[in-house]
């Protein structure tokens, strides 16, 4: 439990960036397919694949 929280502690903004970039996921995915009915034009697998592609490229 220890080497956990120490990993958040020190990695917090790491850890951040990968929750807000699952709850952008979560919210588009209910926009897309449950507000709009899959209707949208970006497609879900760009908005899942892009971001850690960009963030590879990155670092």
């Amino acid at each position: 439990m220890r080497n956990i929280r120490g990993f958040m502690i020190h990695n917090i903004n790491y850890v951040y960036a990968i929750l807000t970039w699952l709850g952008m996921l979560l919210i588009y995915w209910y926009l897309d397919y449950k507000v709009y009915g899959g209707n949208l034009n970006l497609g879900f697998k760009d908005v899942l694949i892009y971001p850690p592609i960009f963030a590879l490229i990155f670092f």
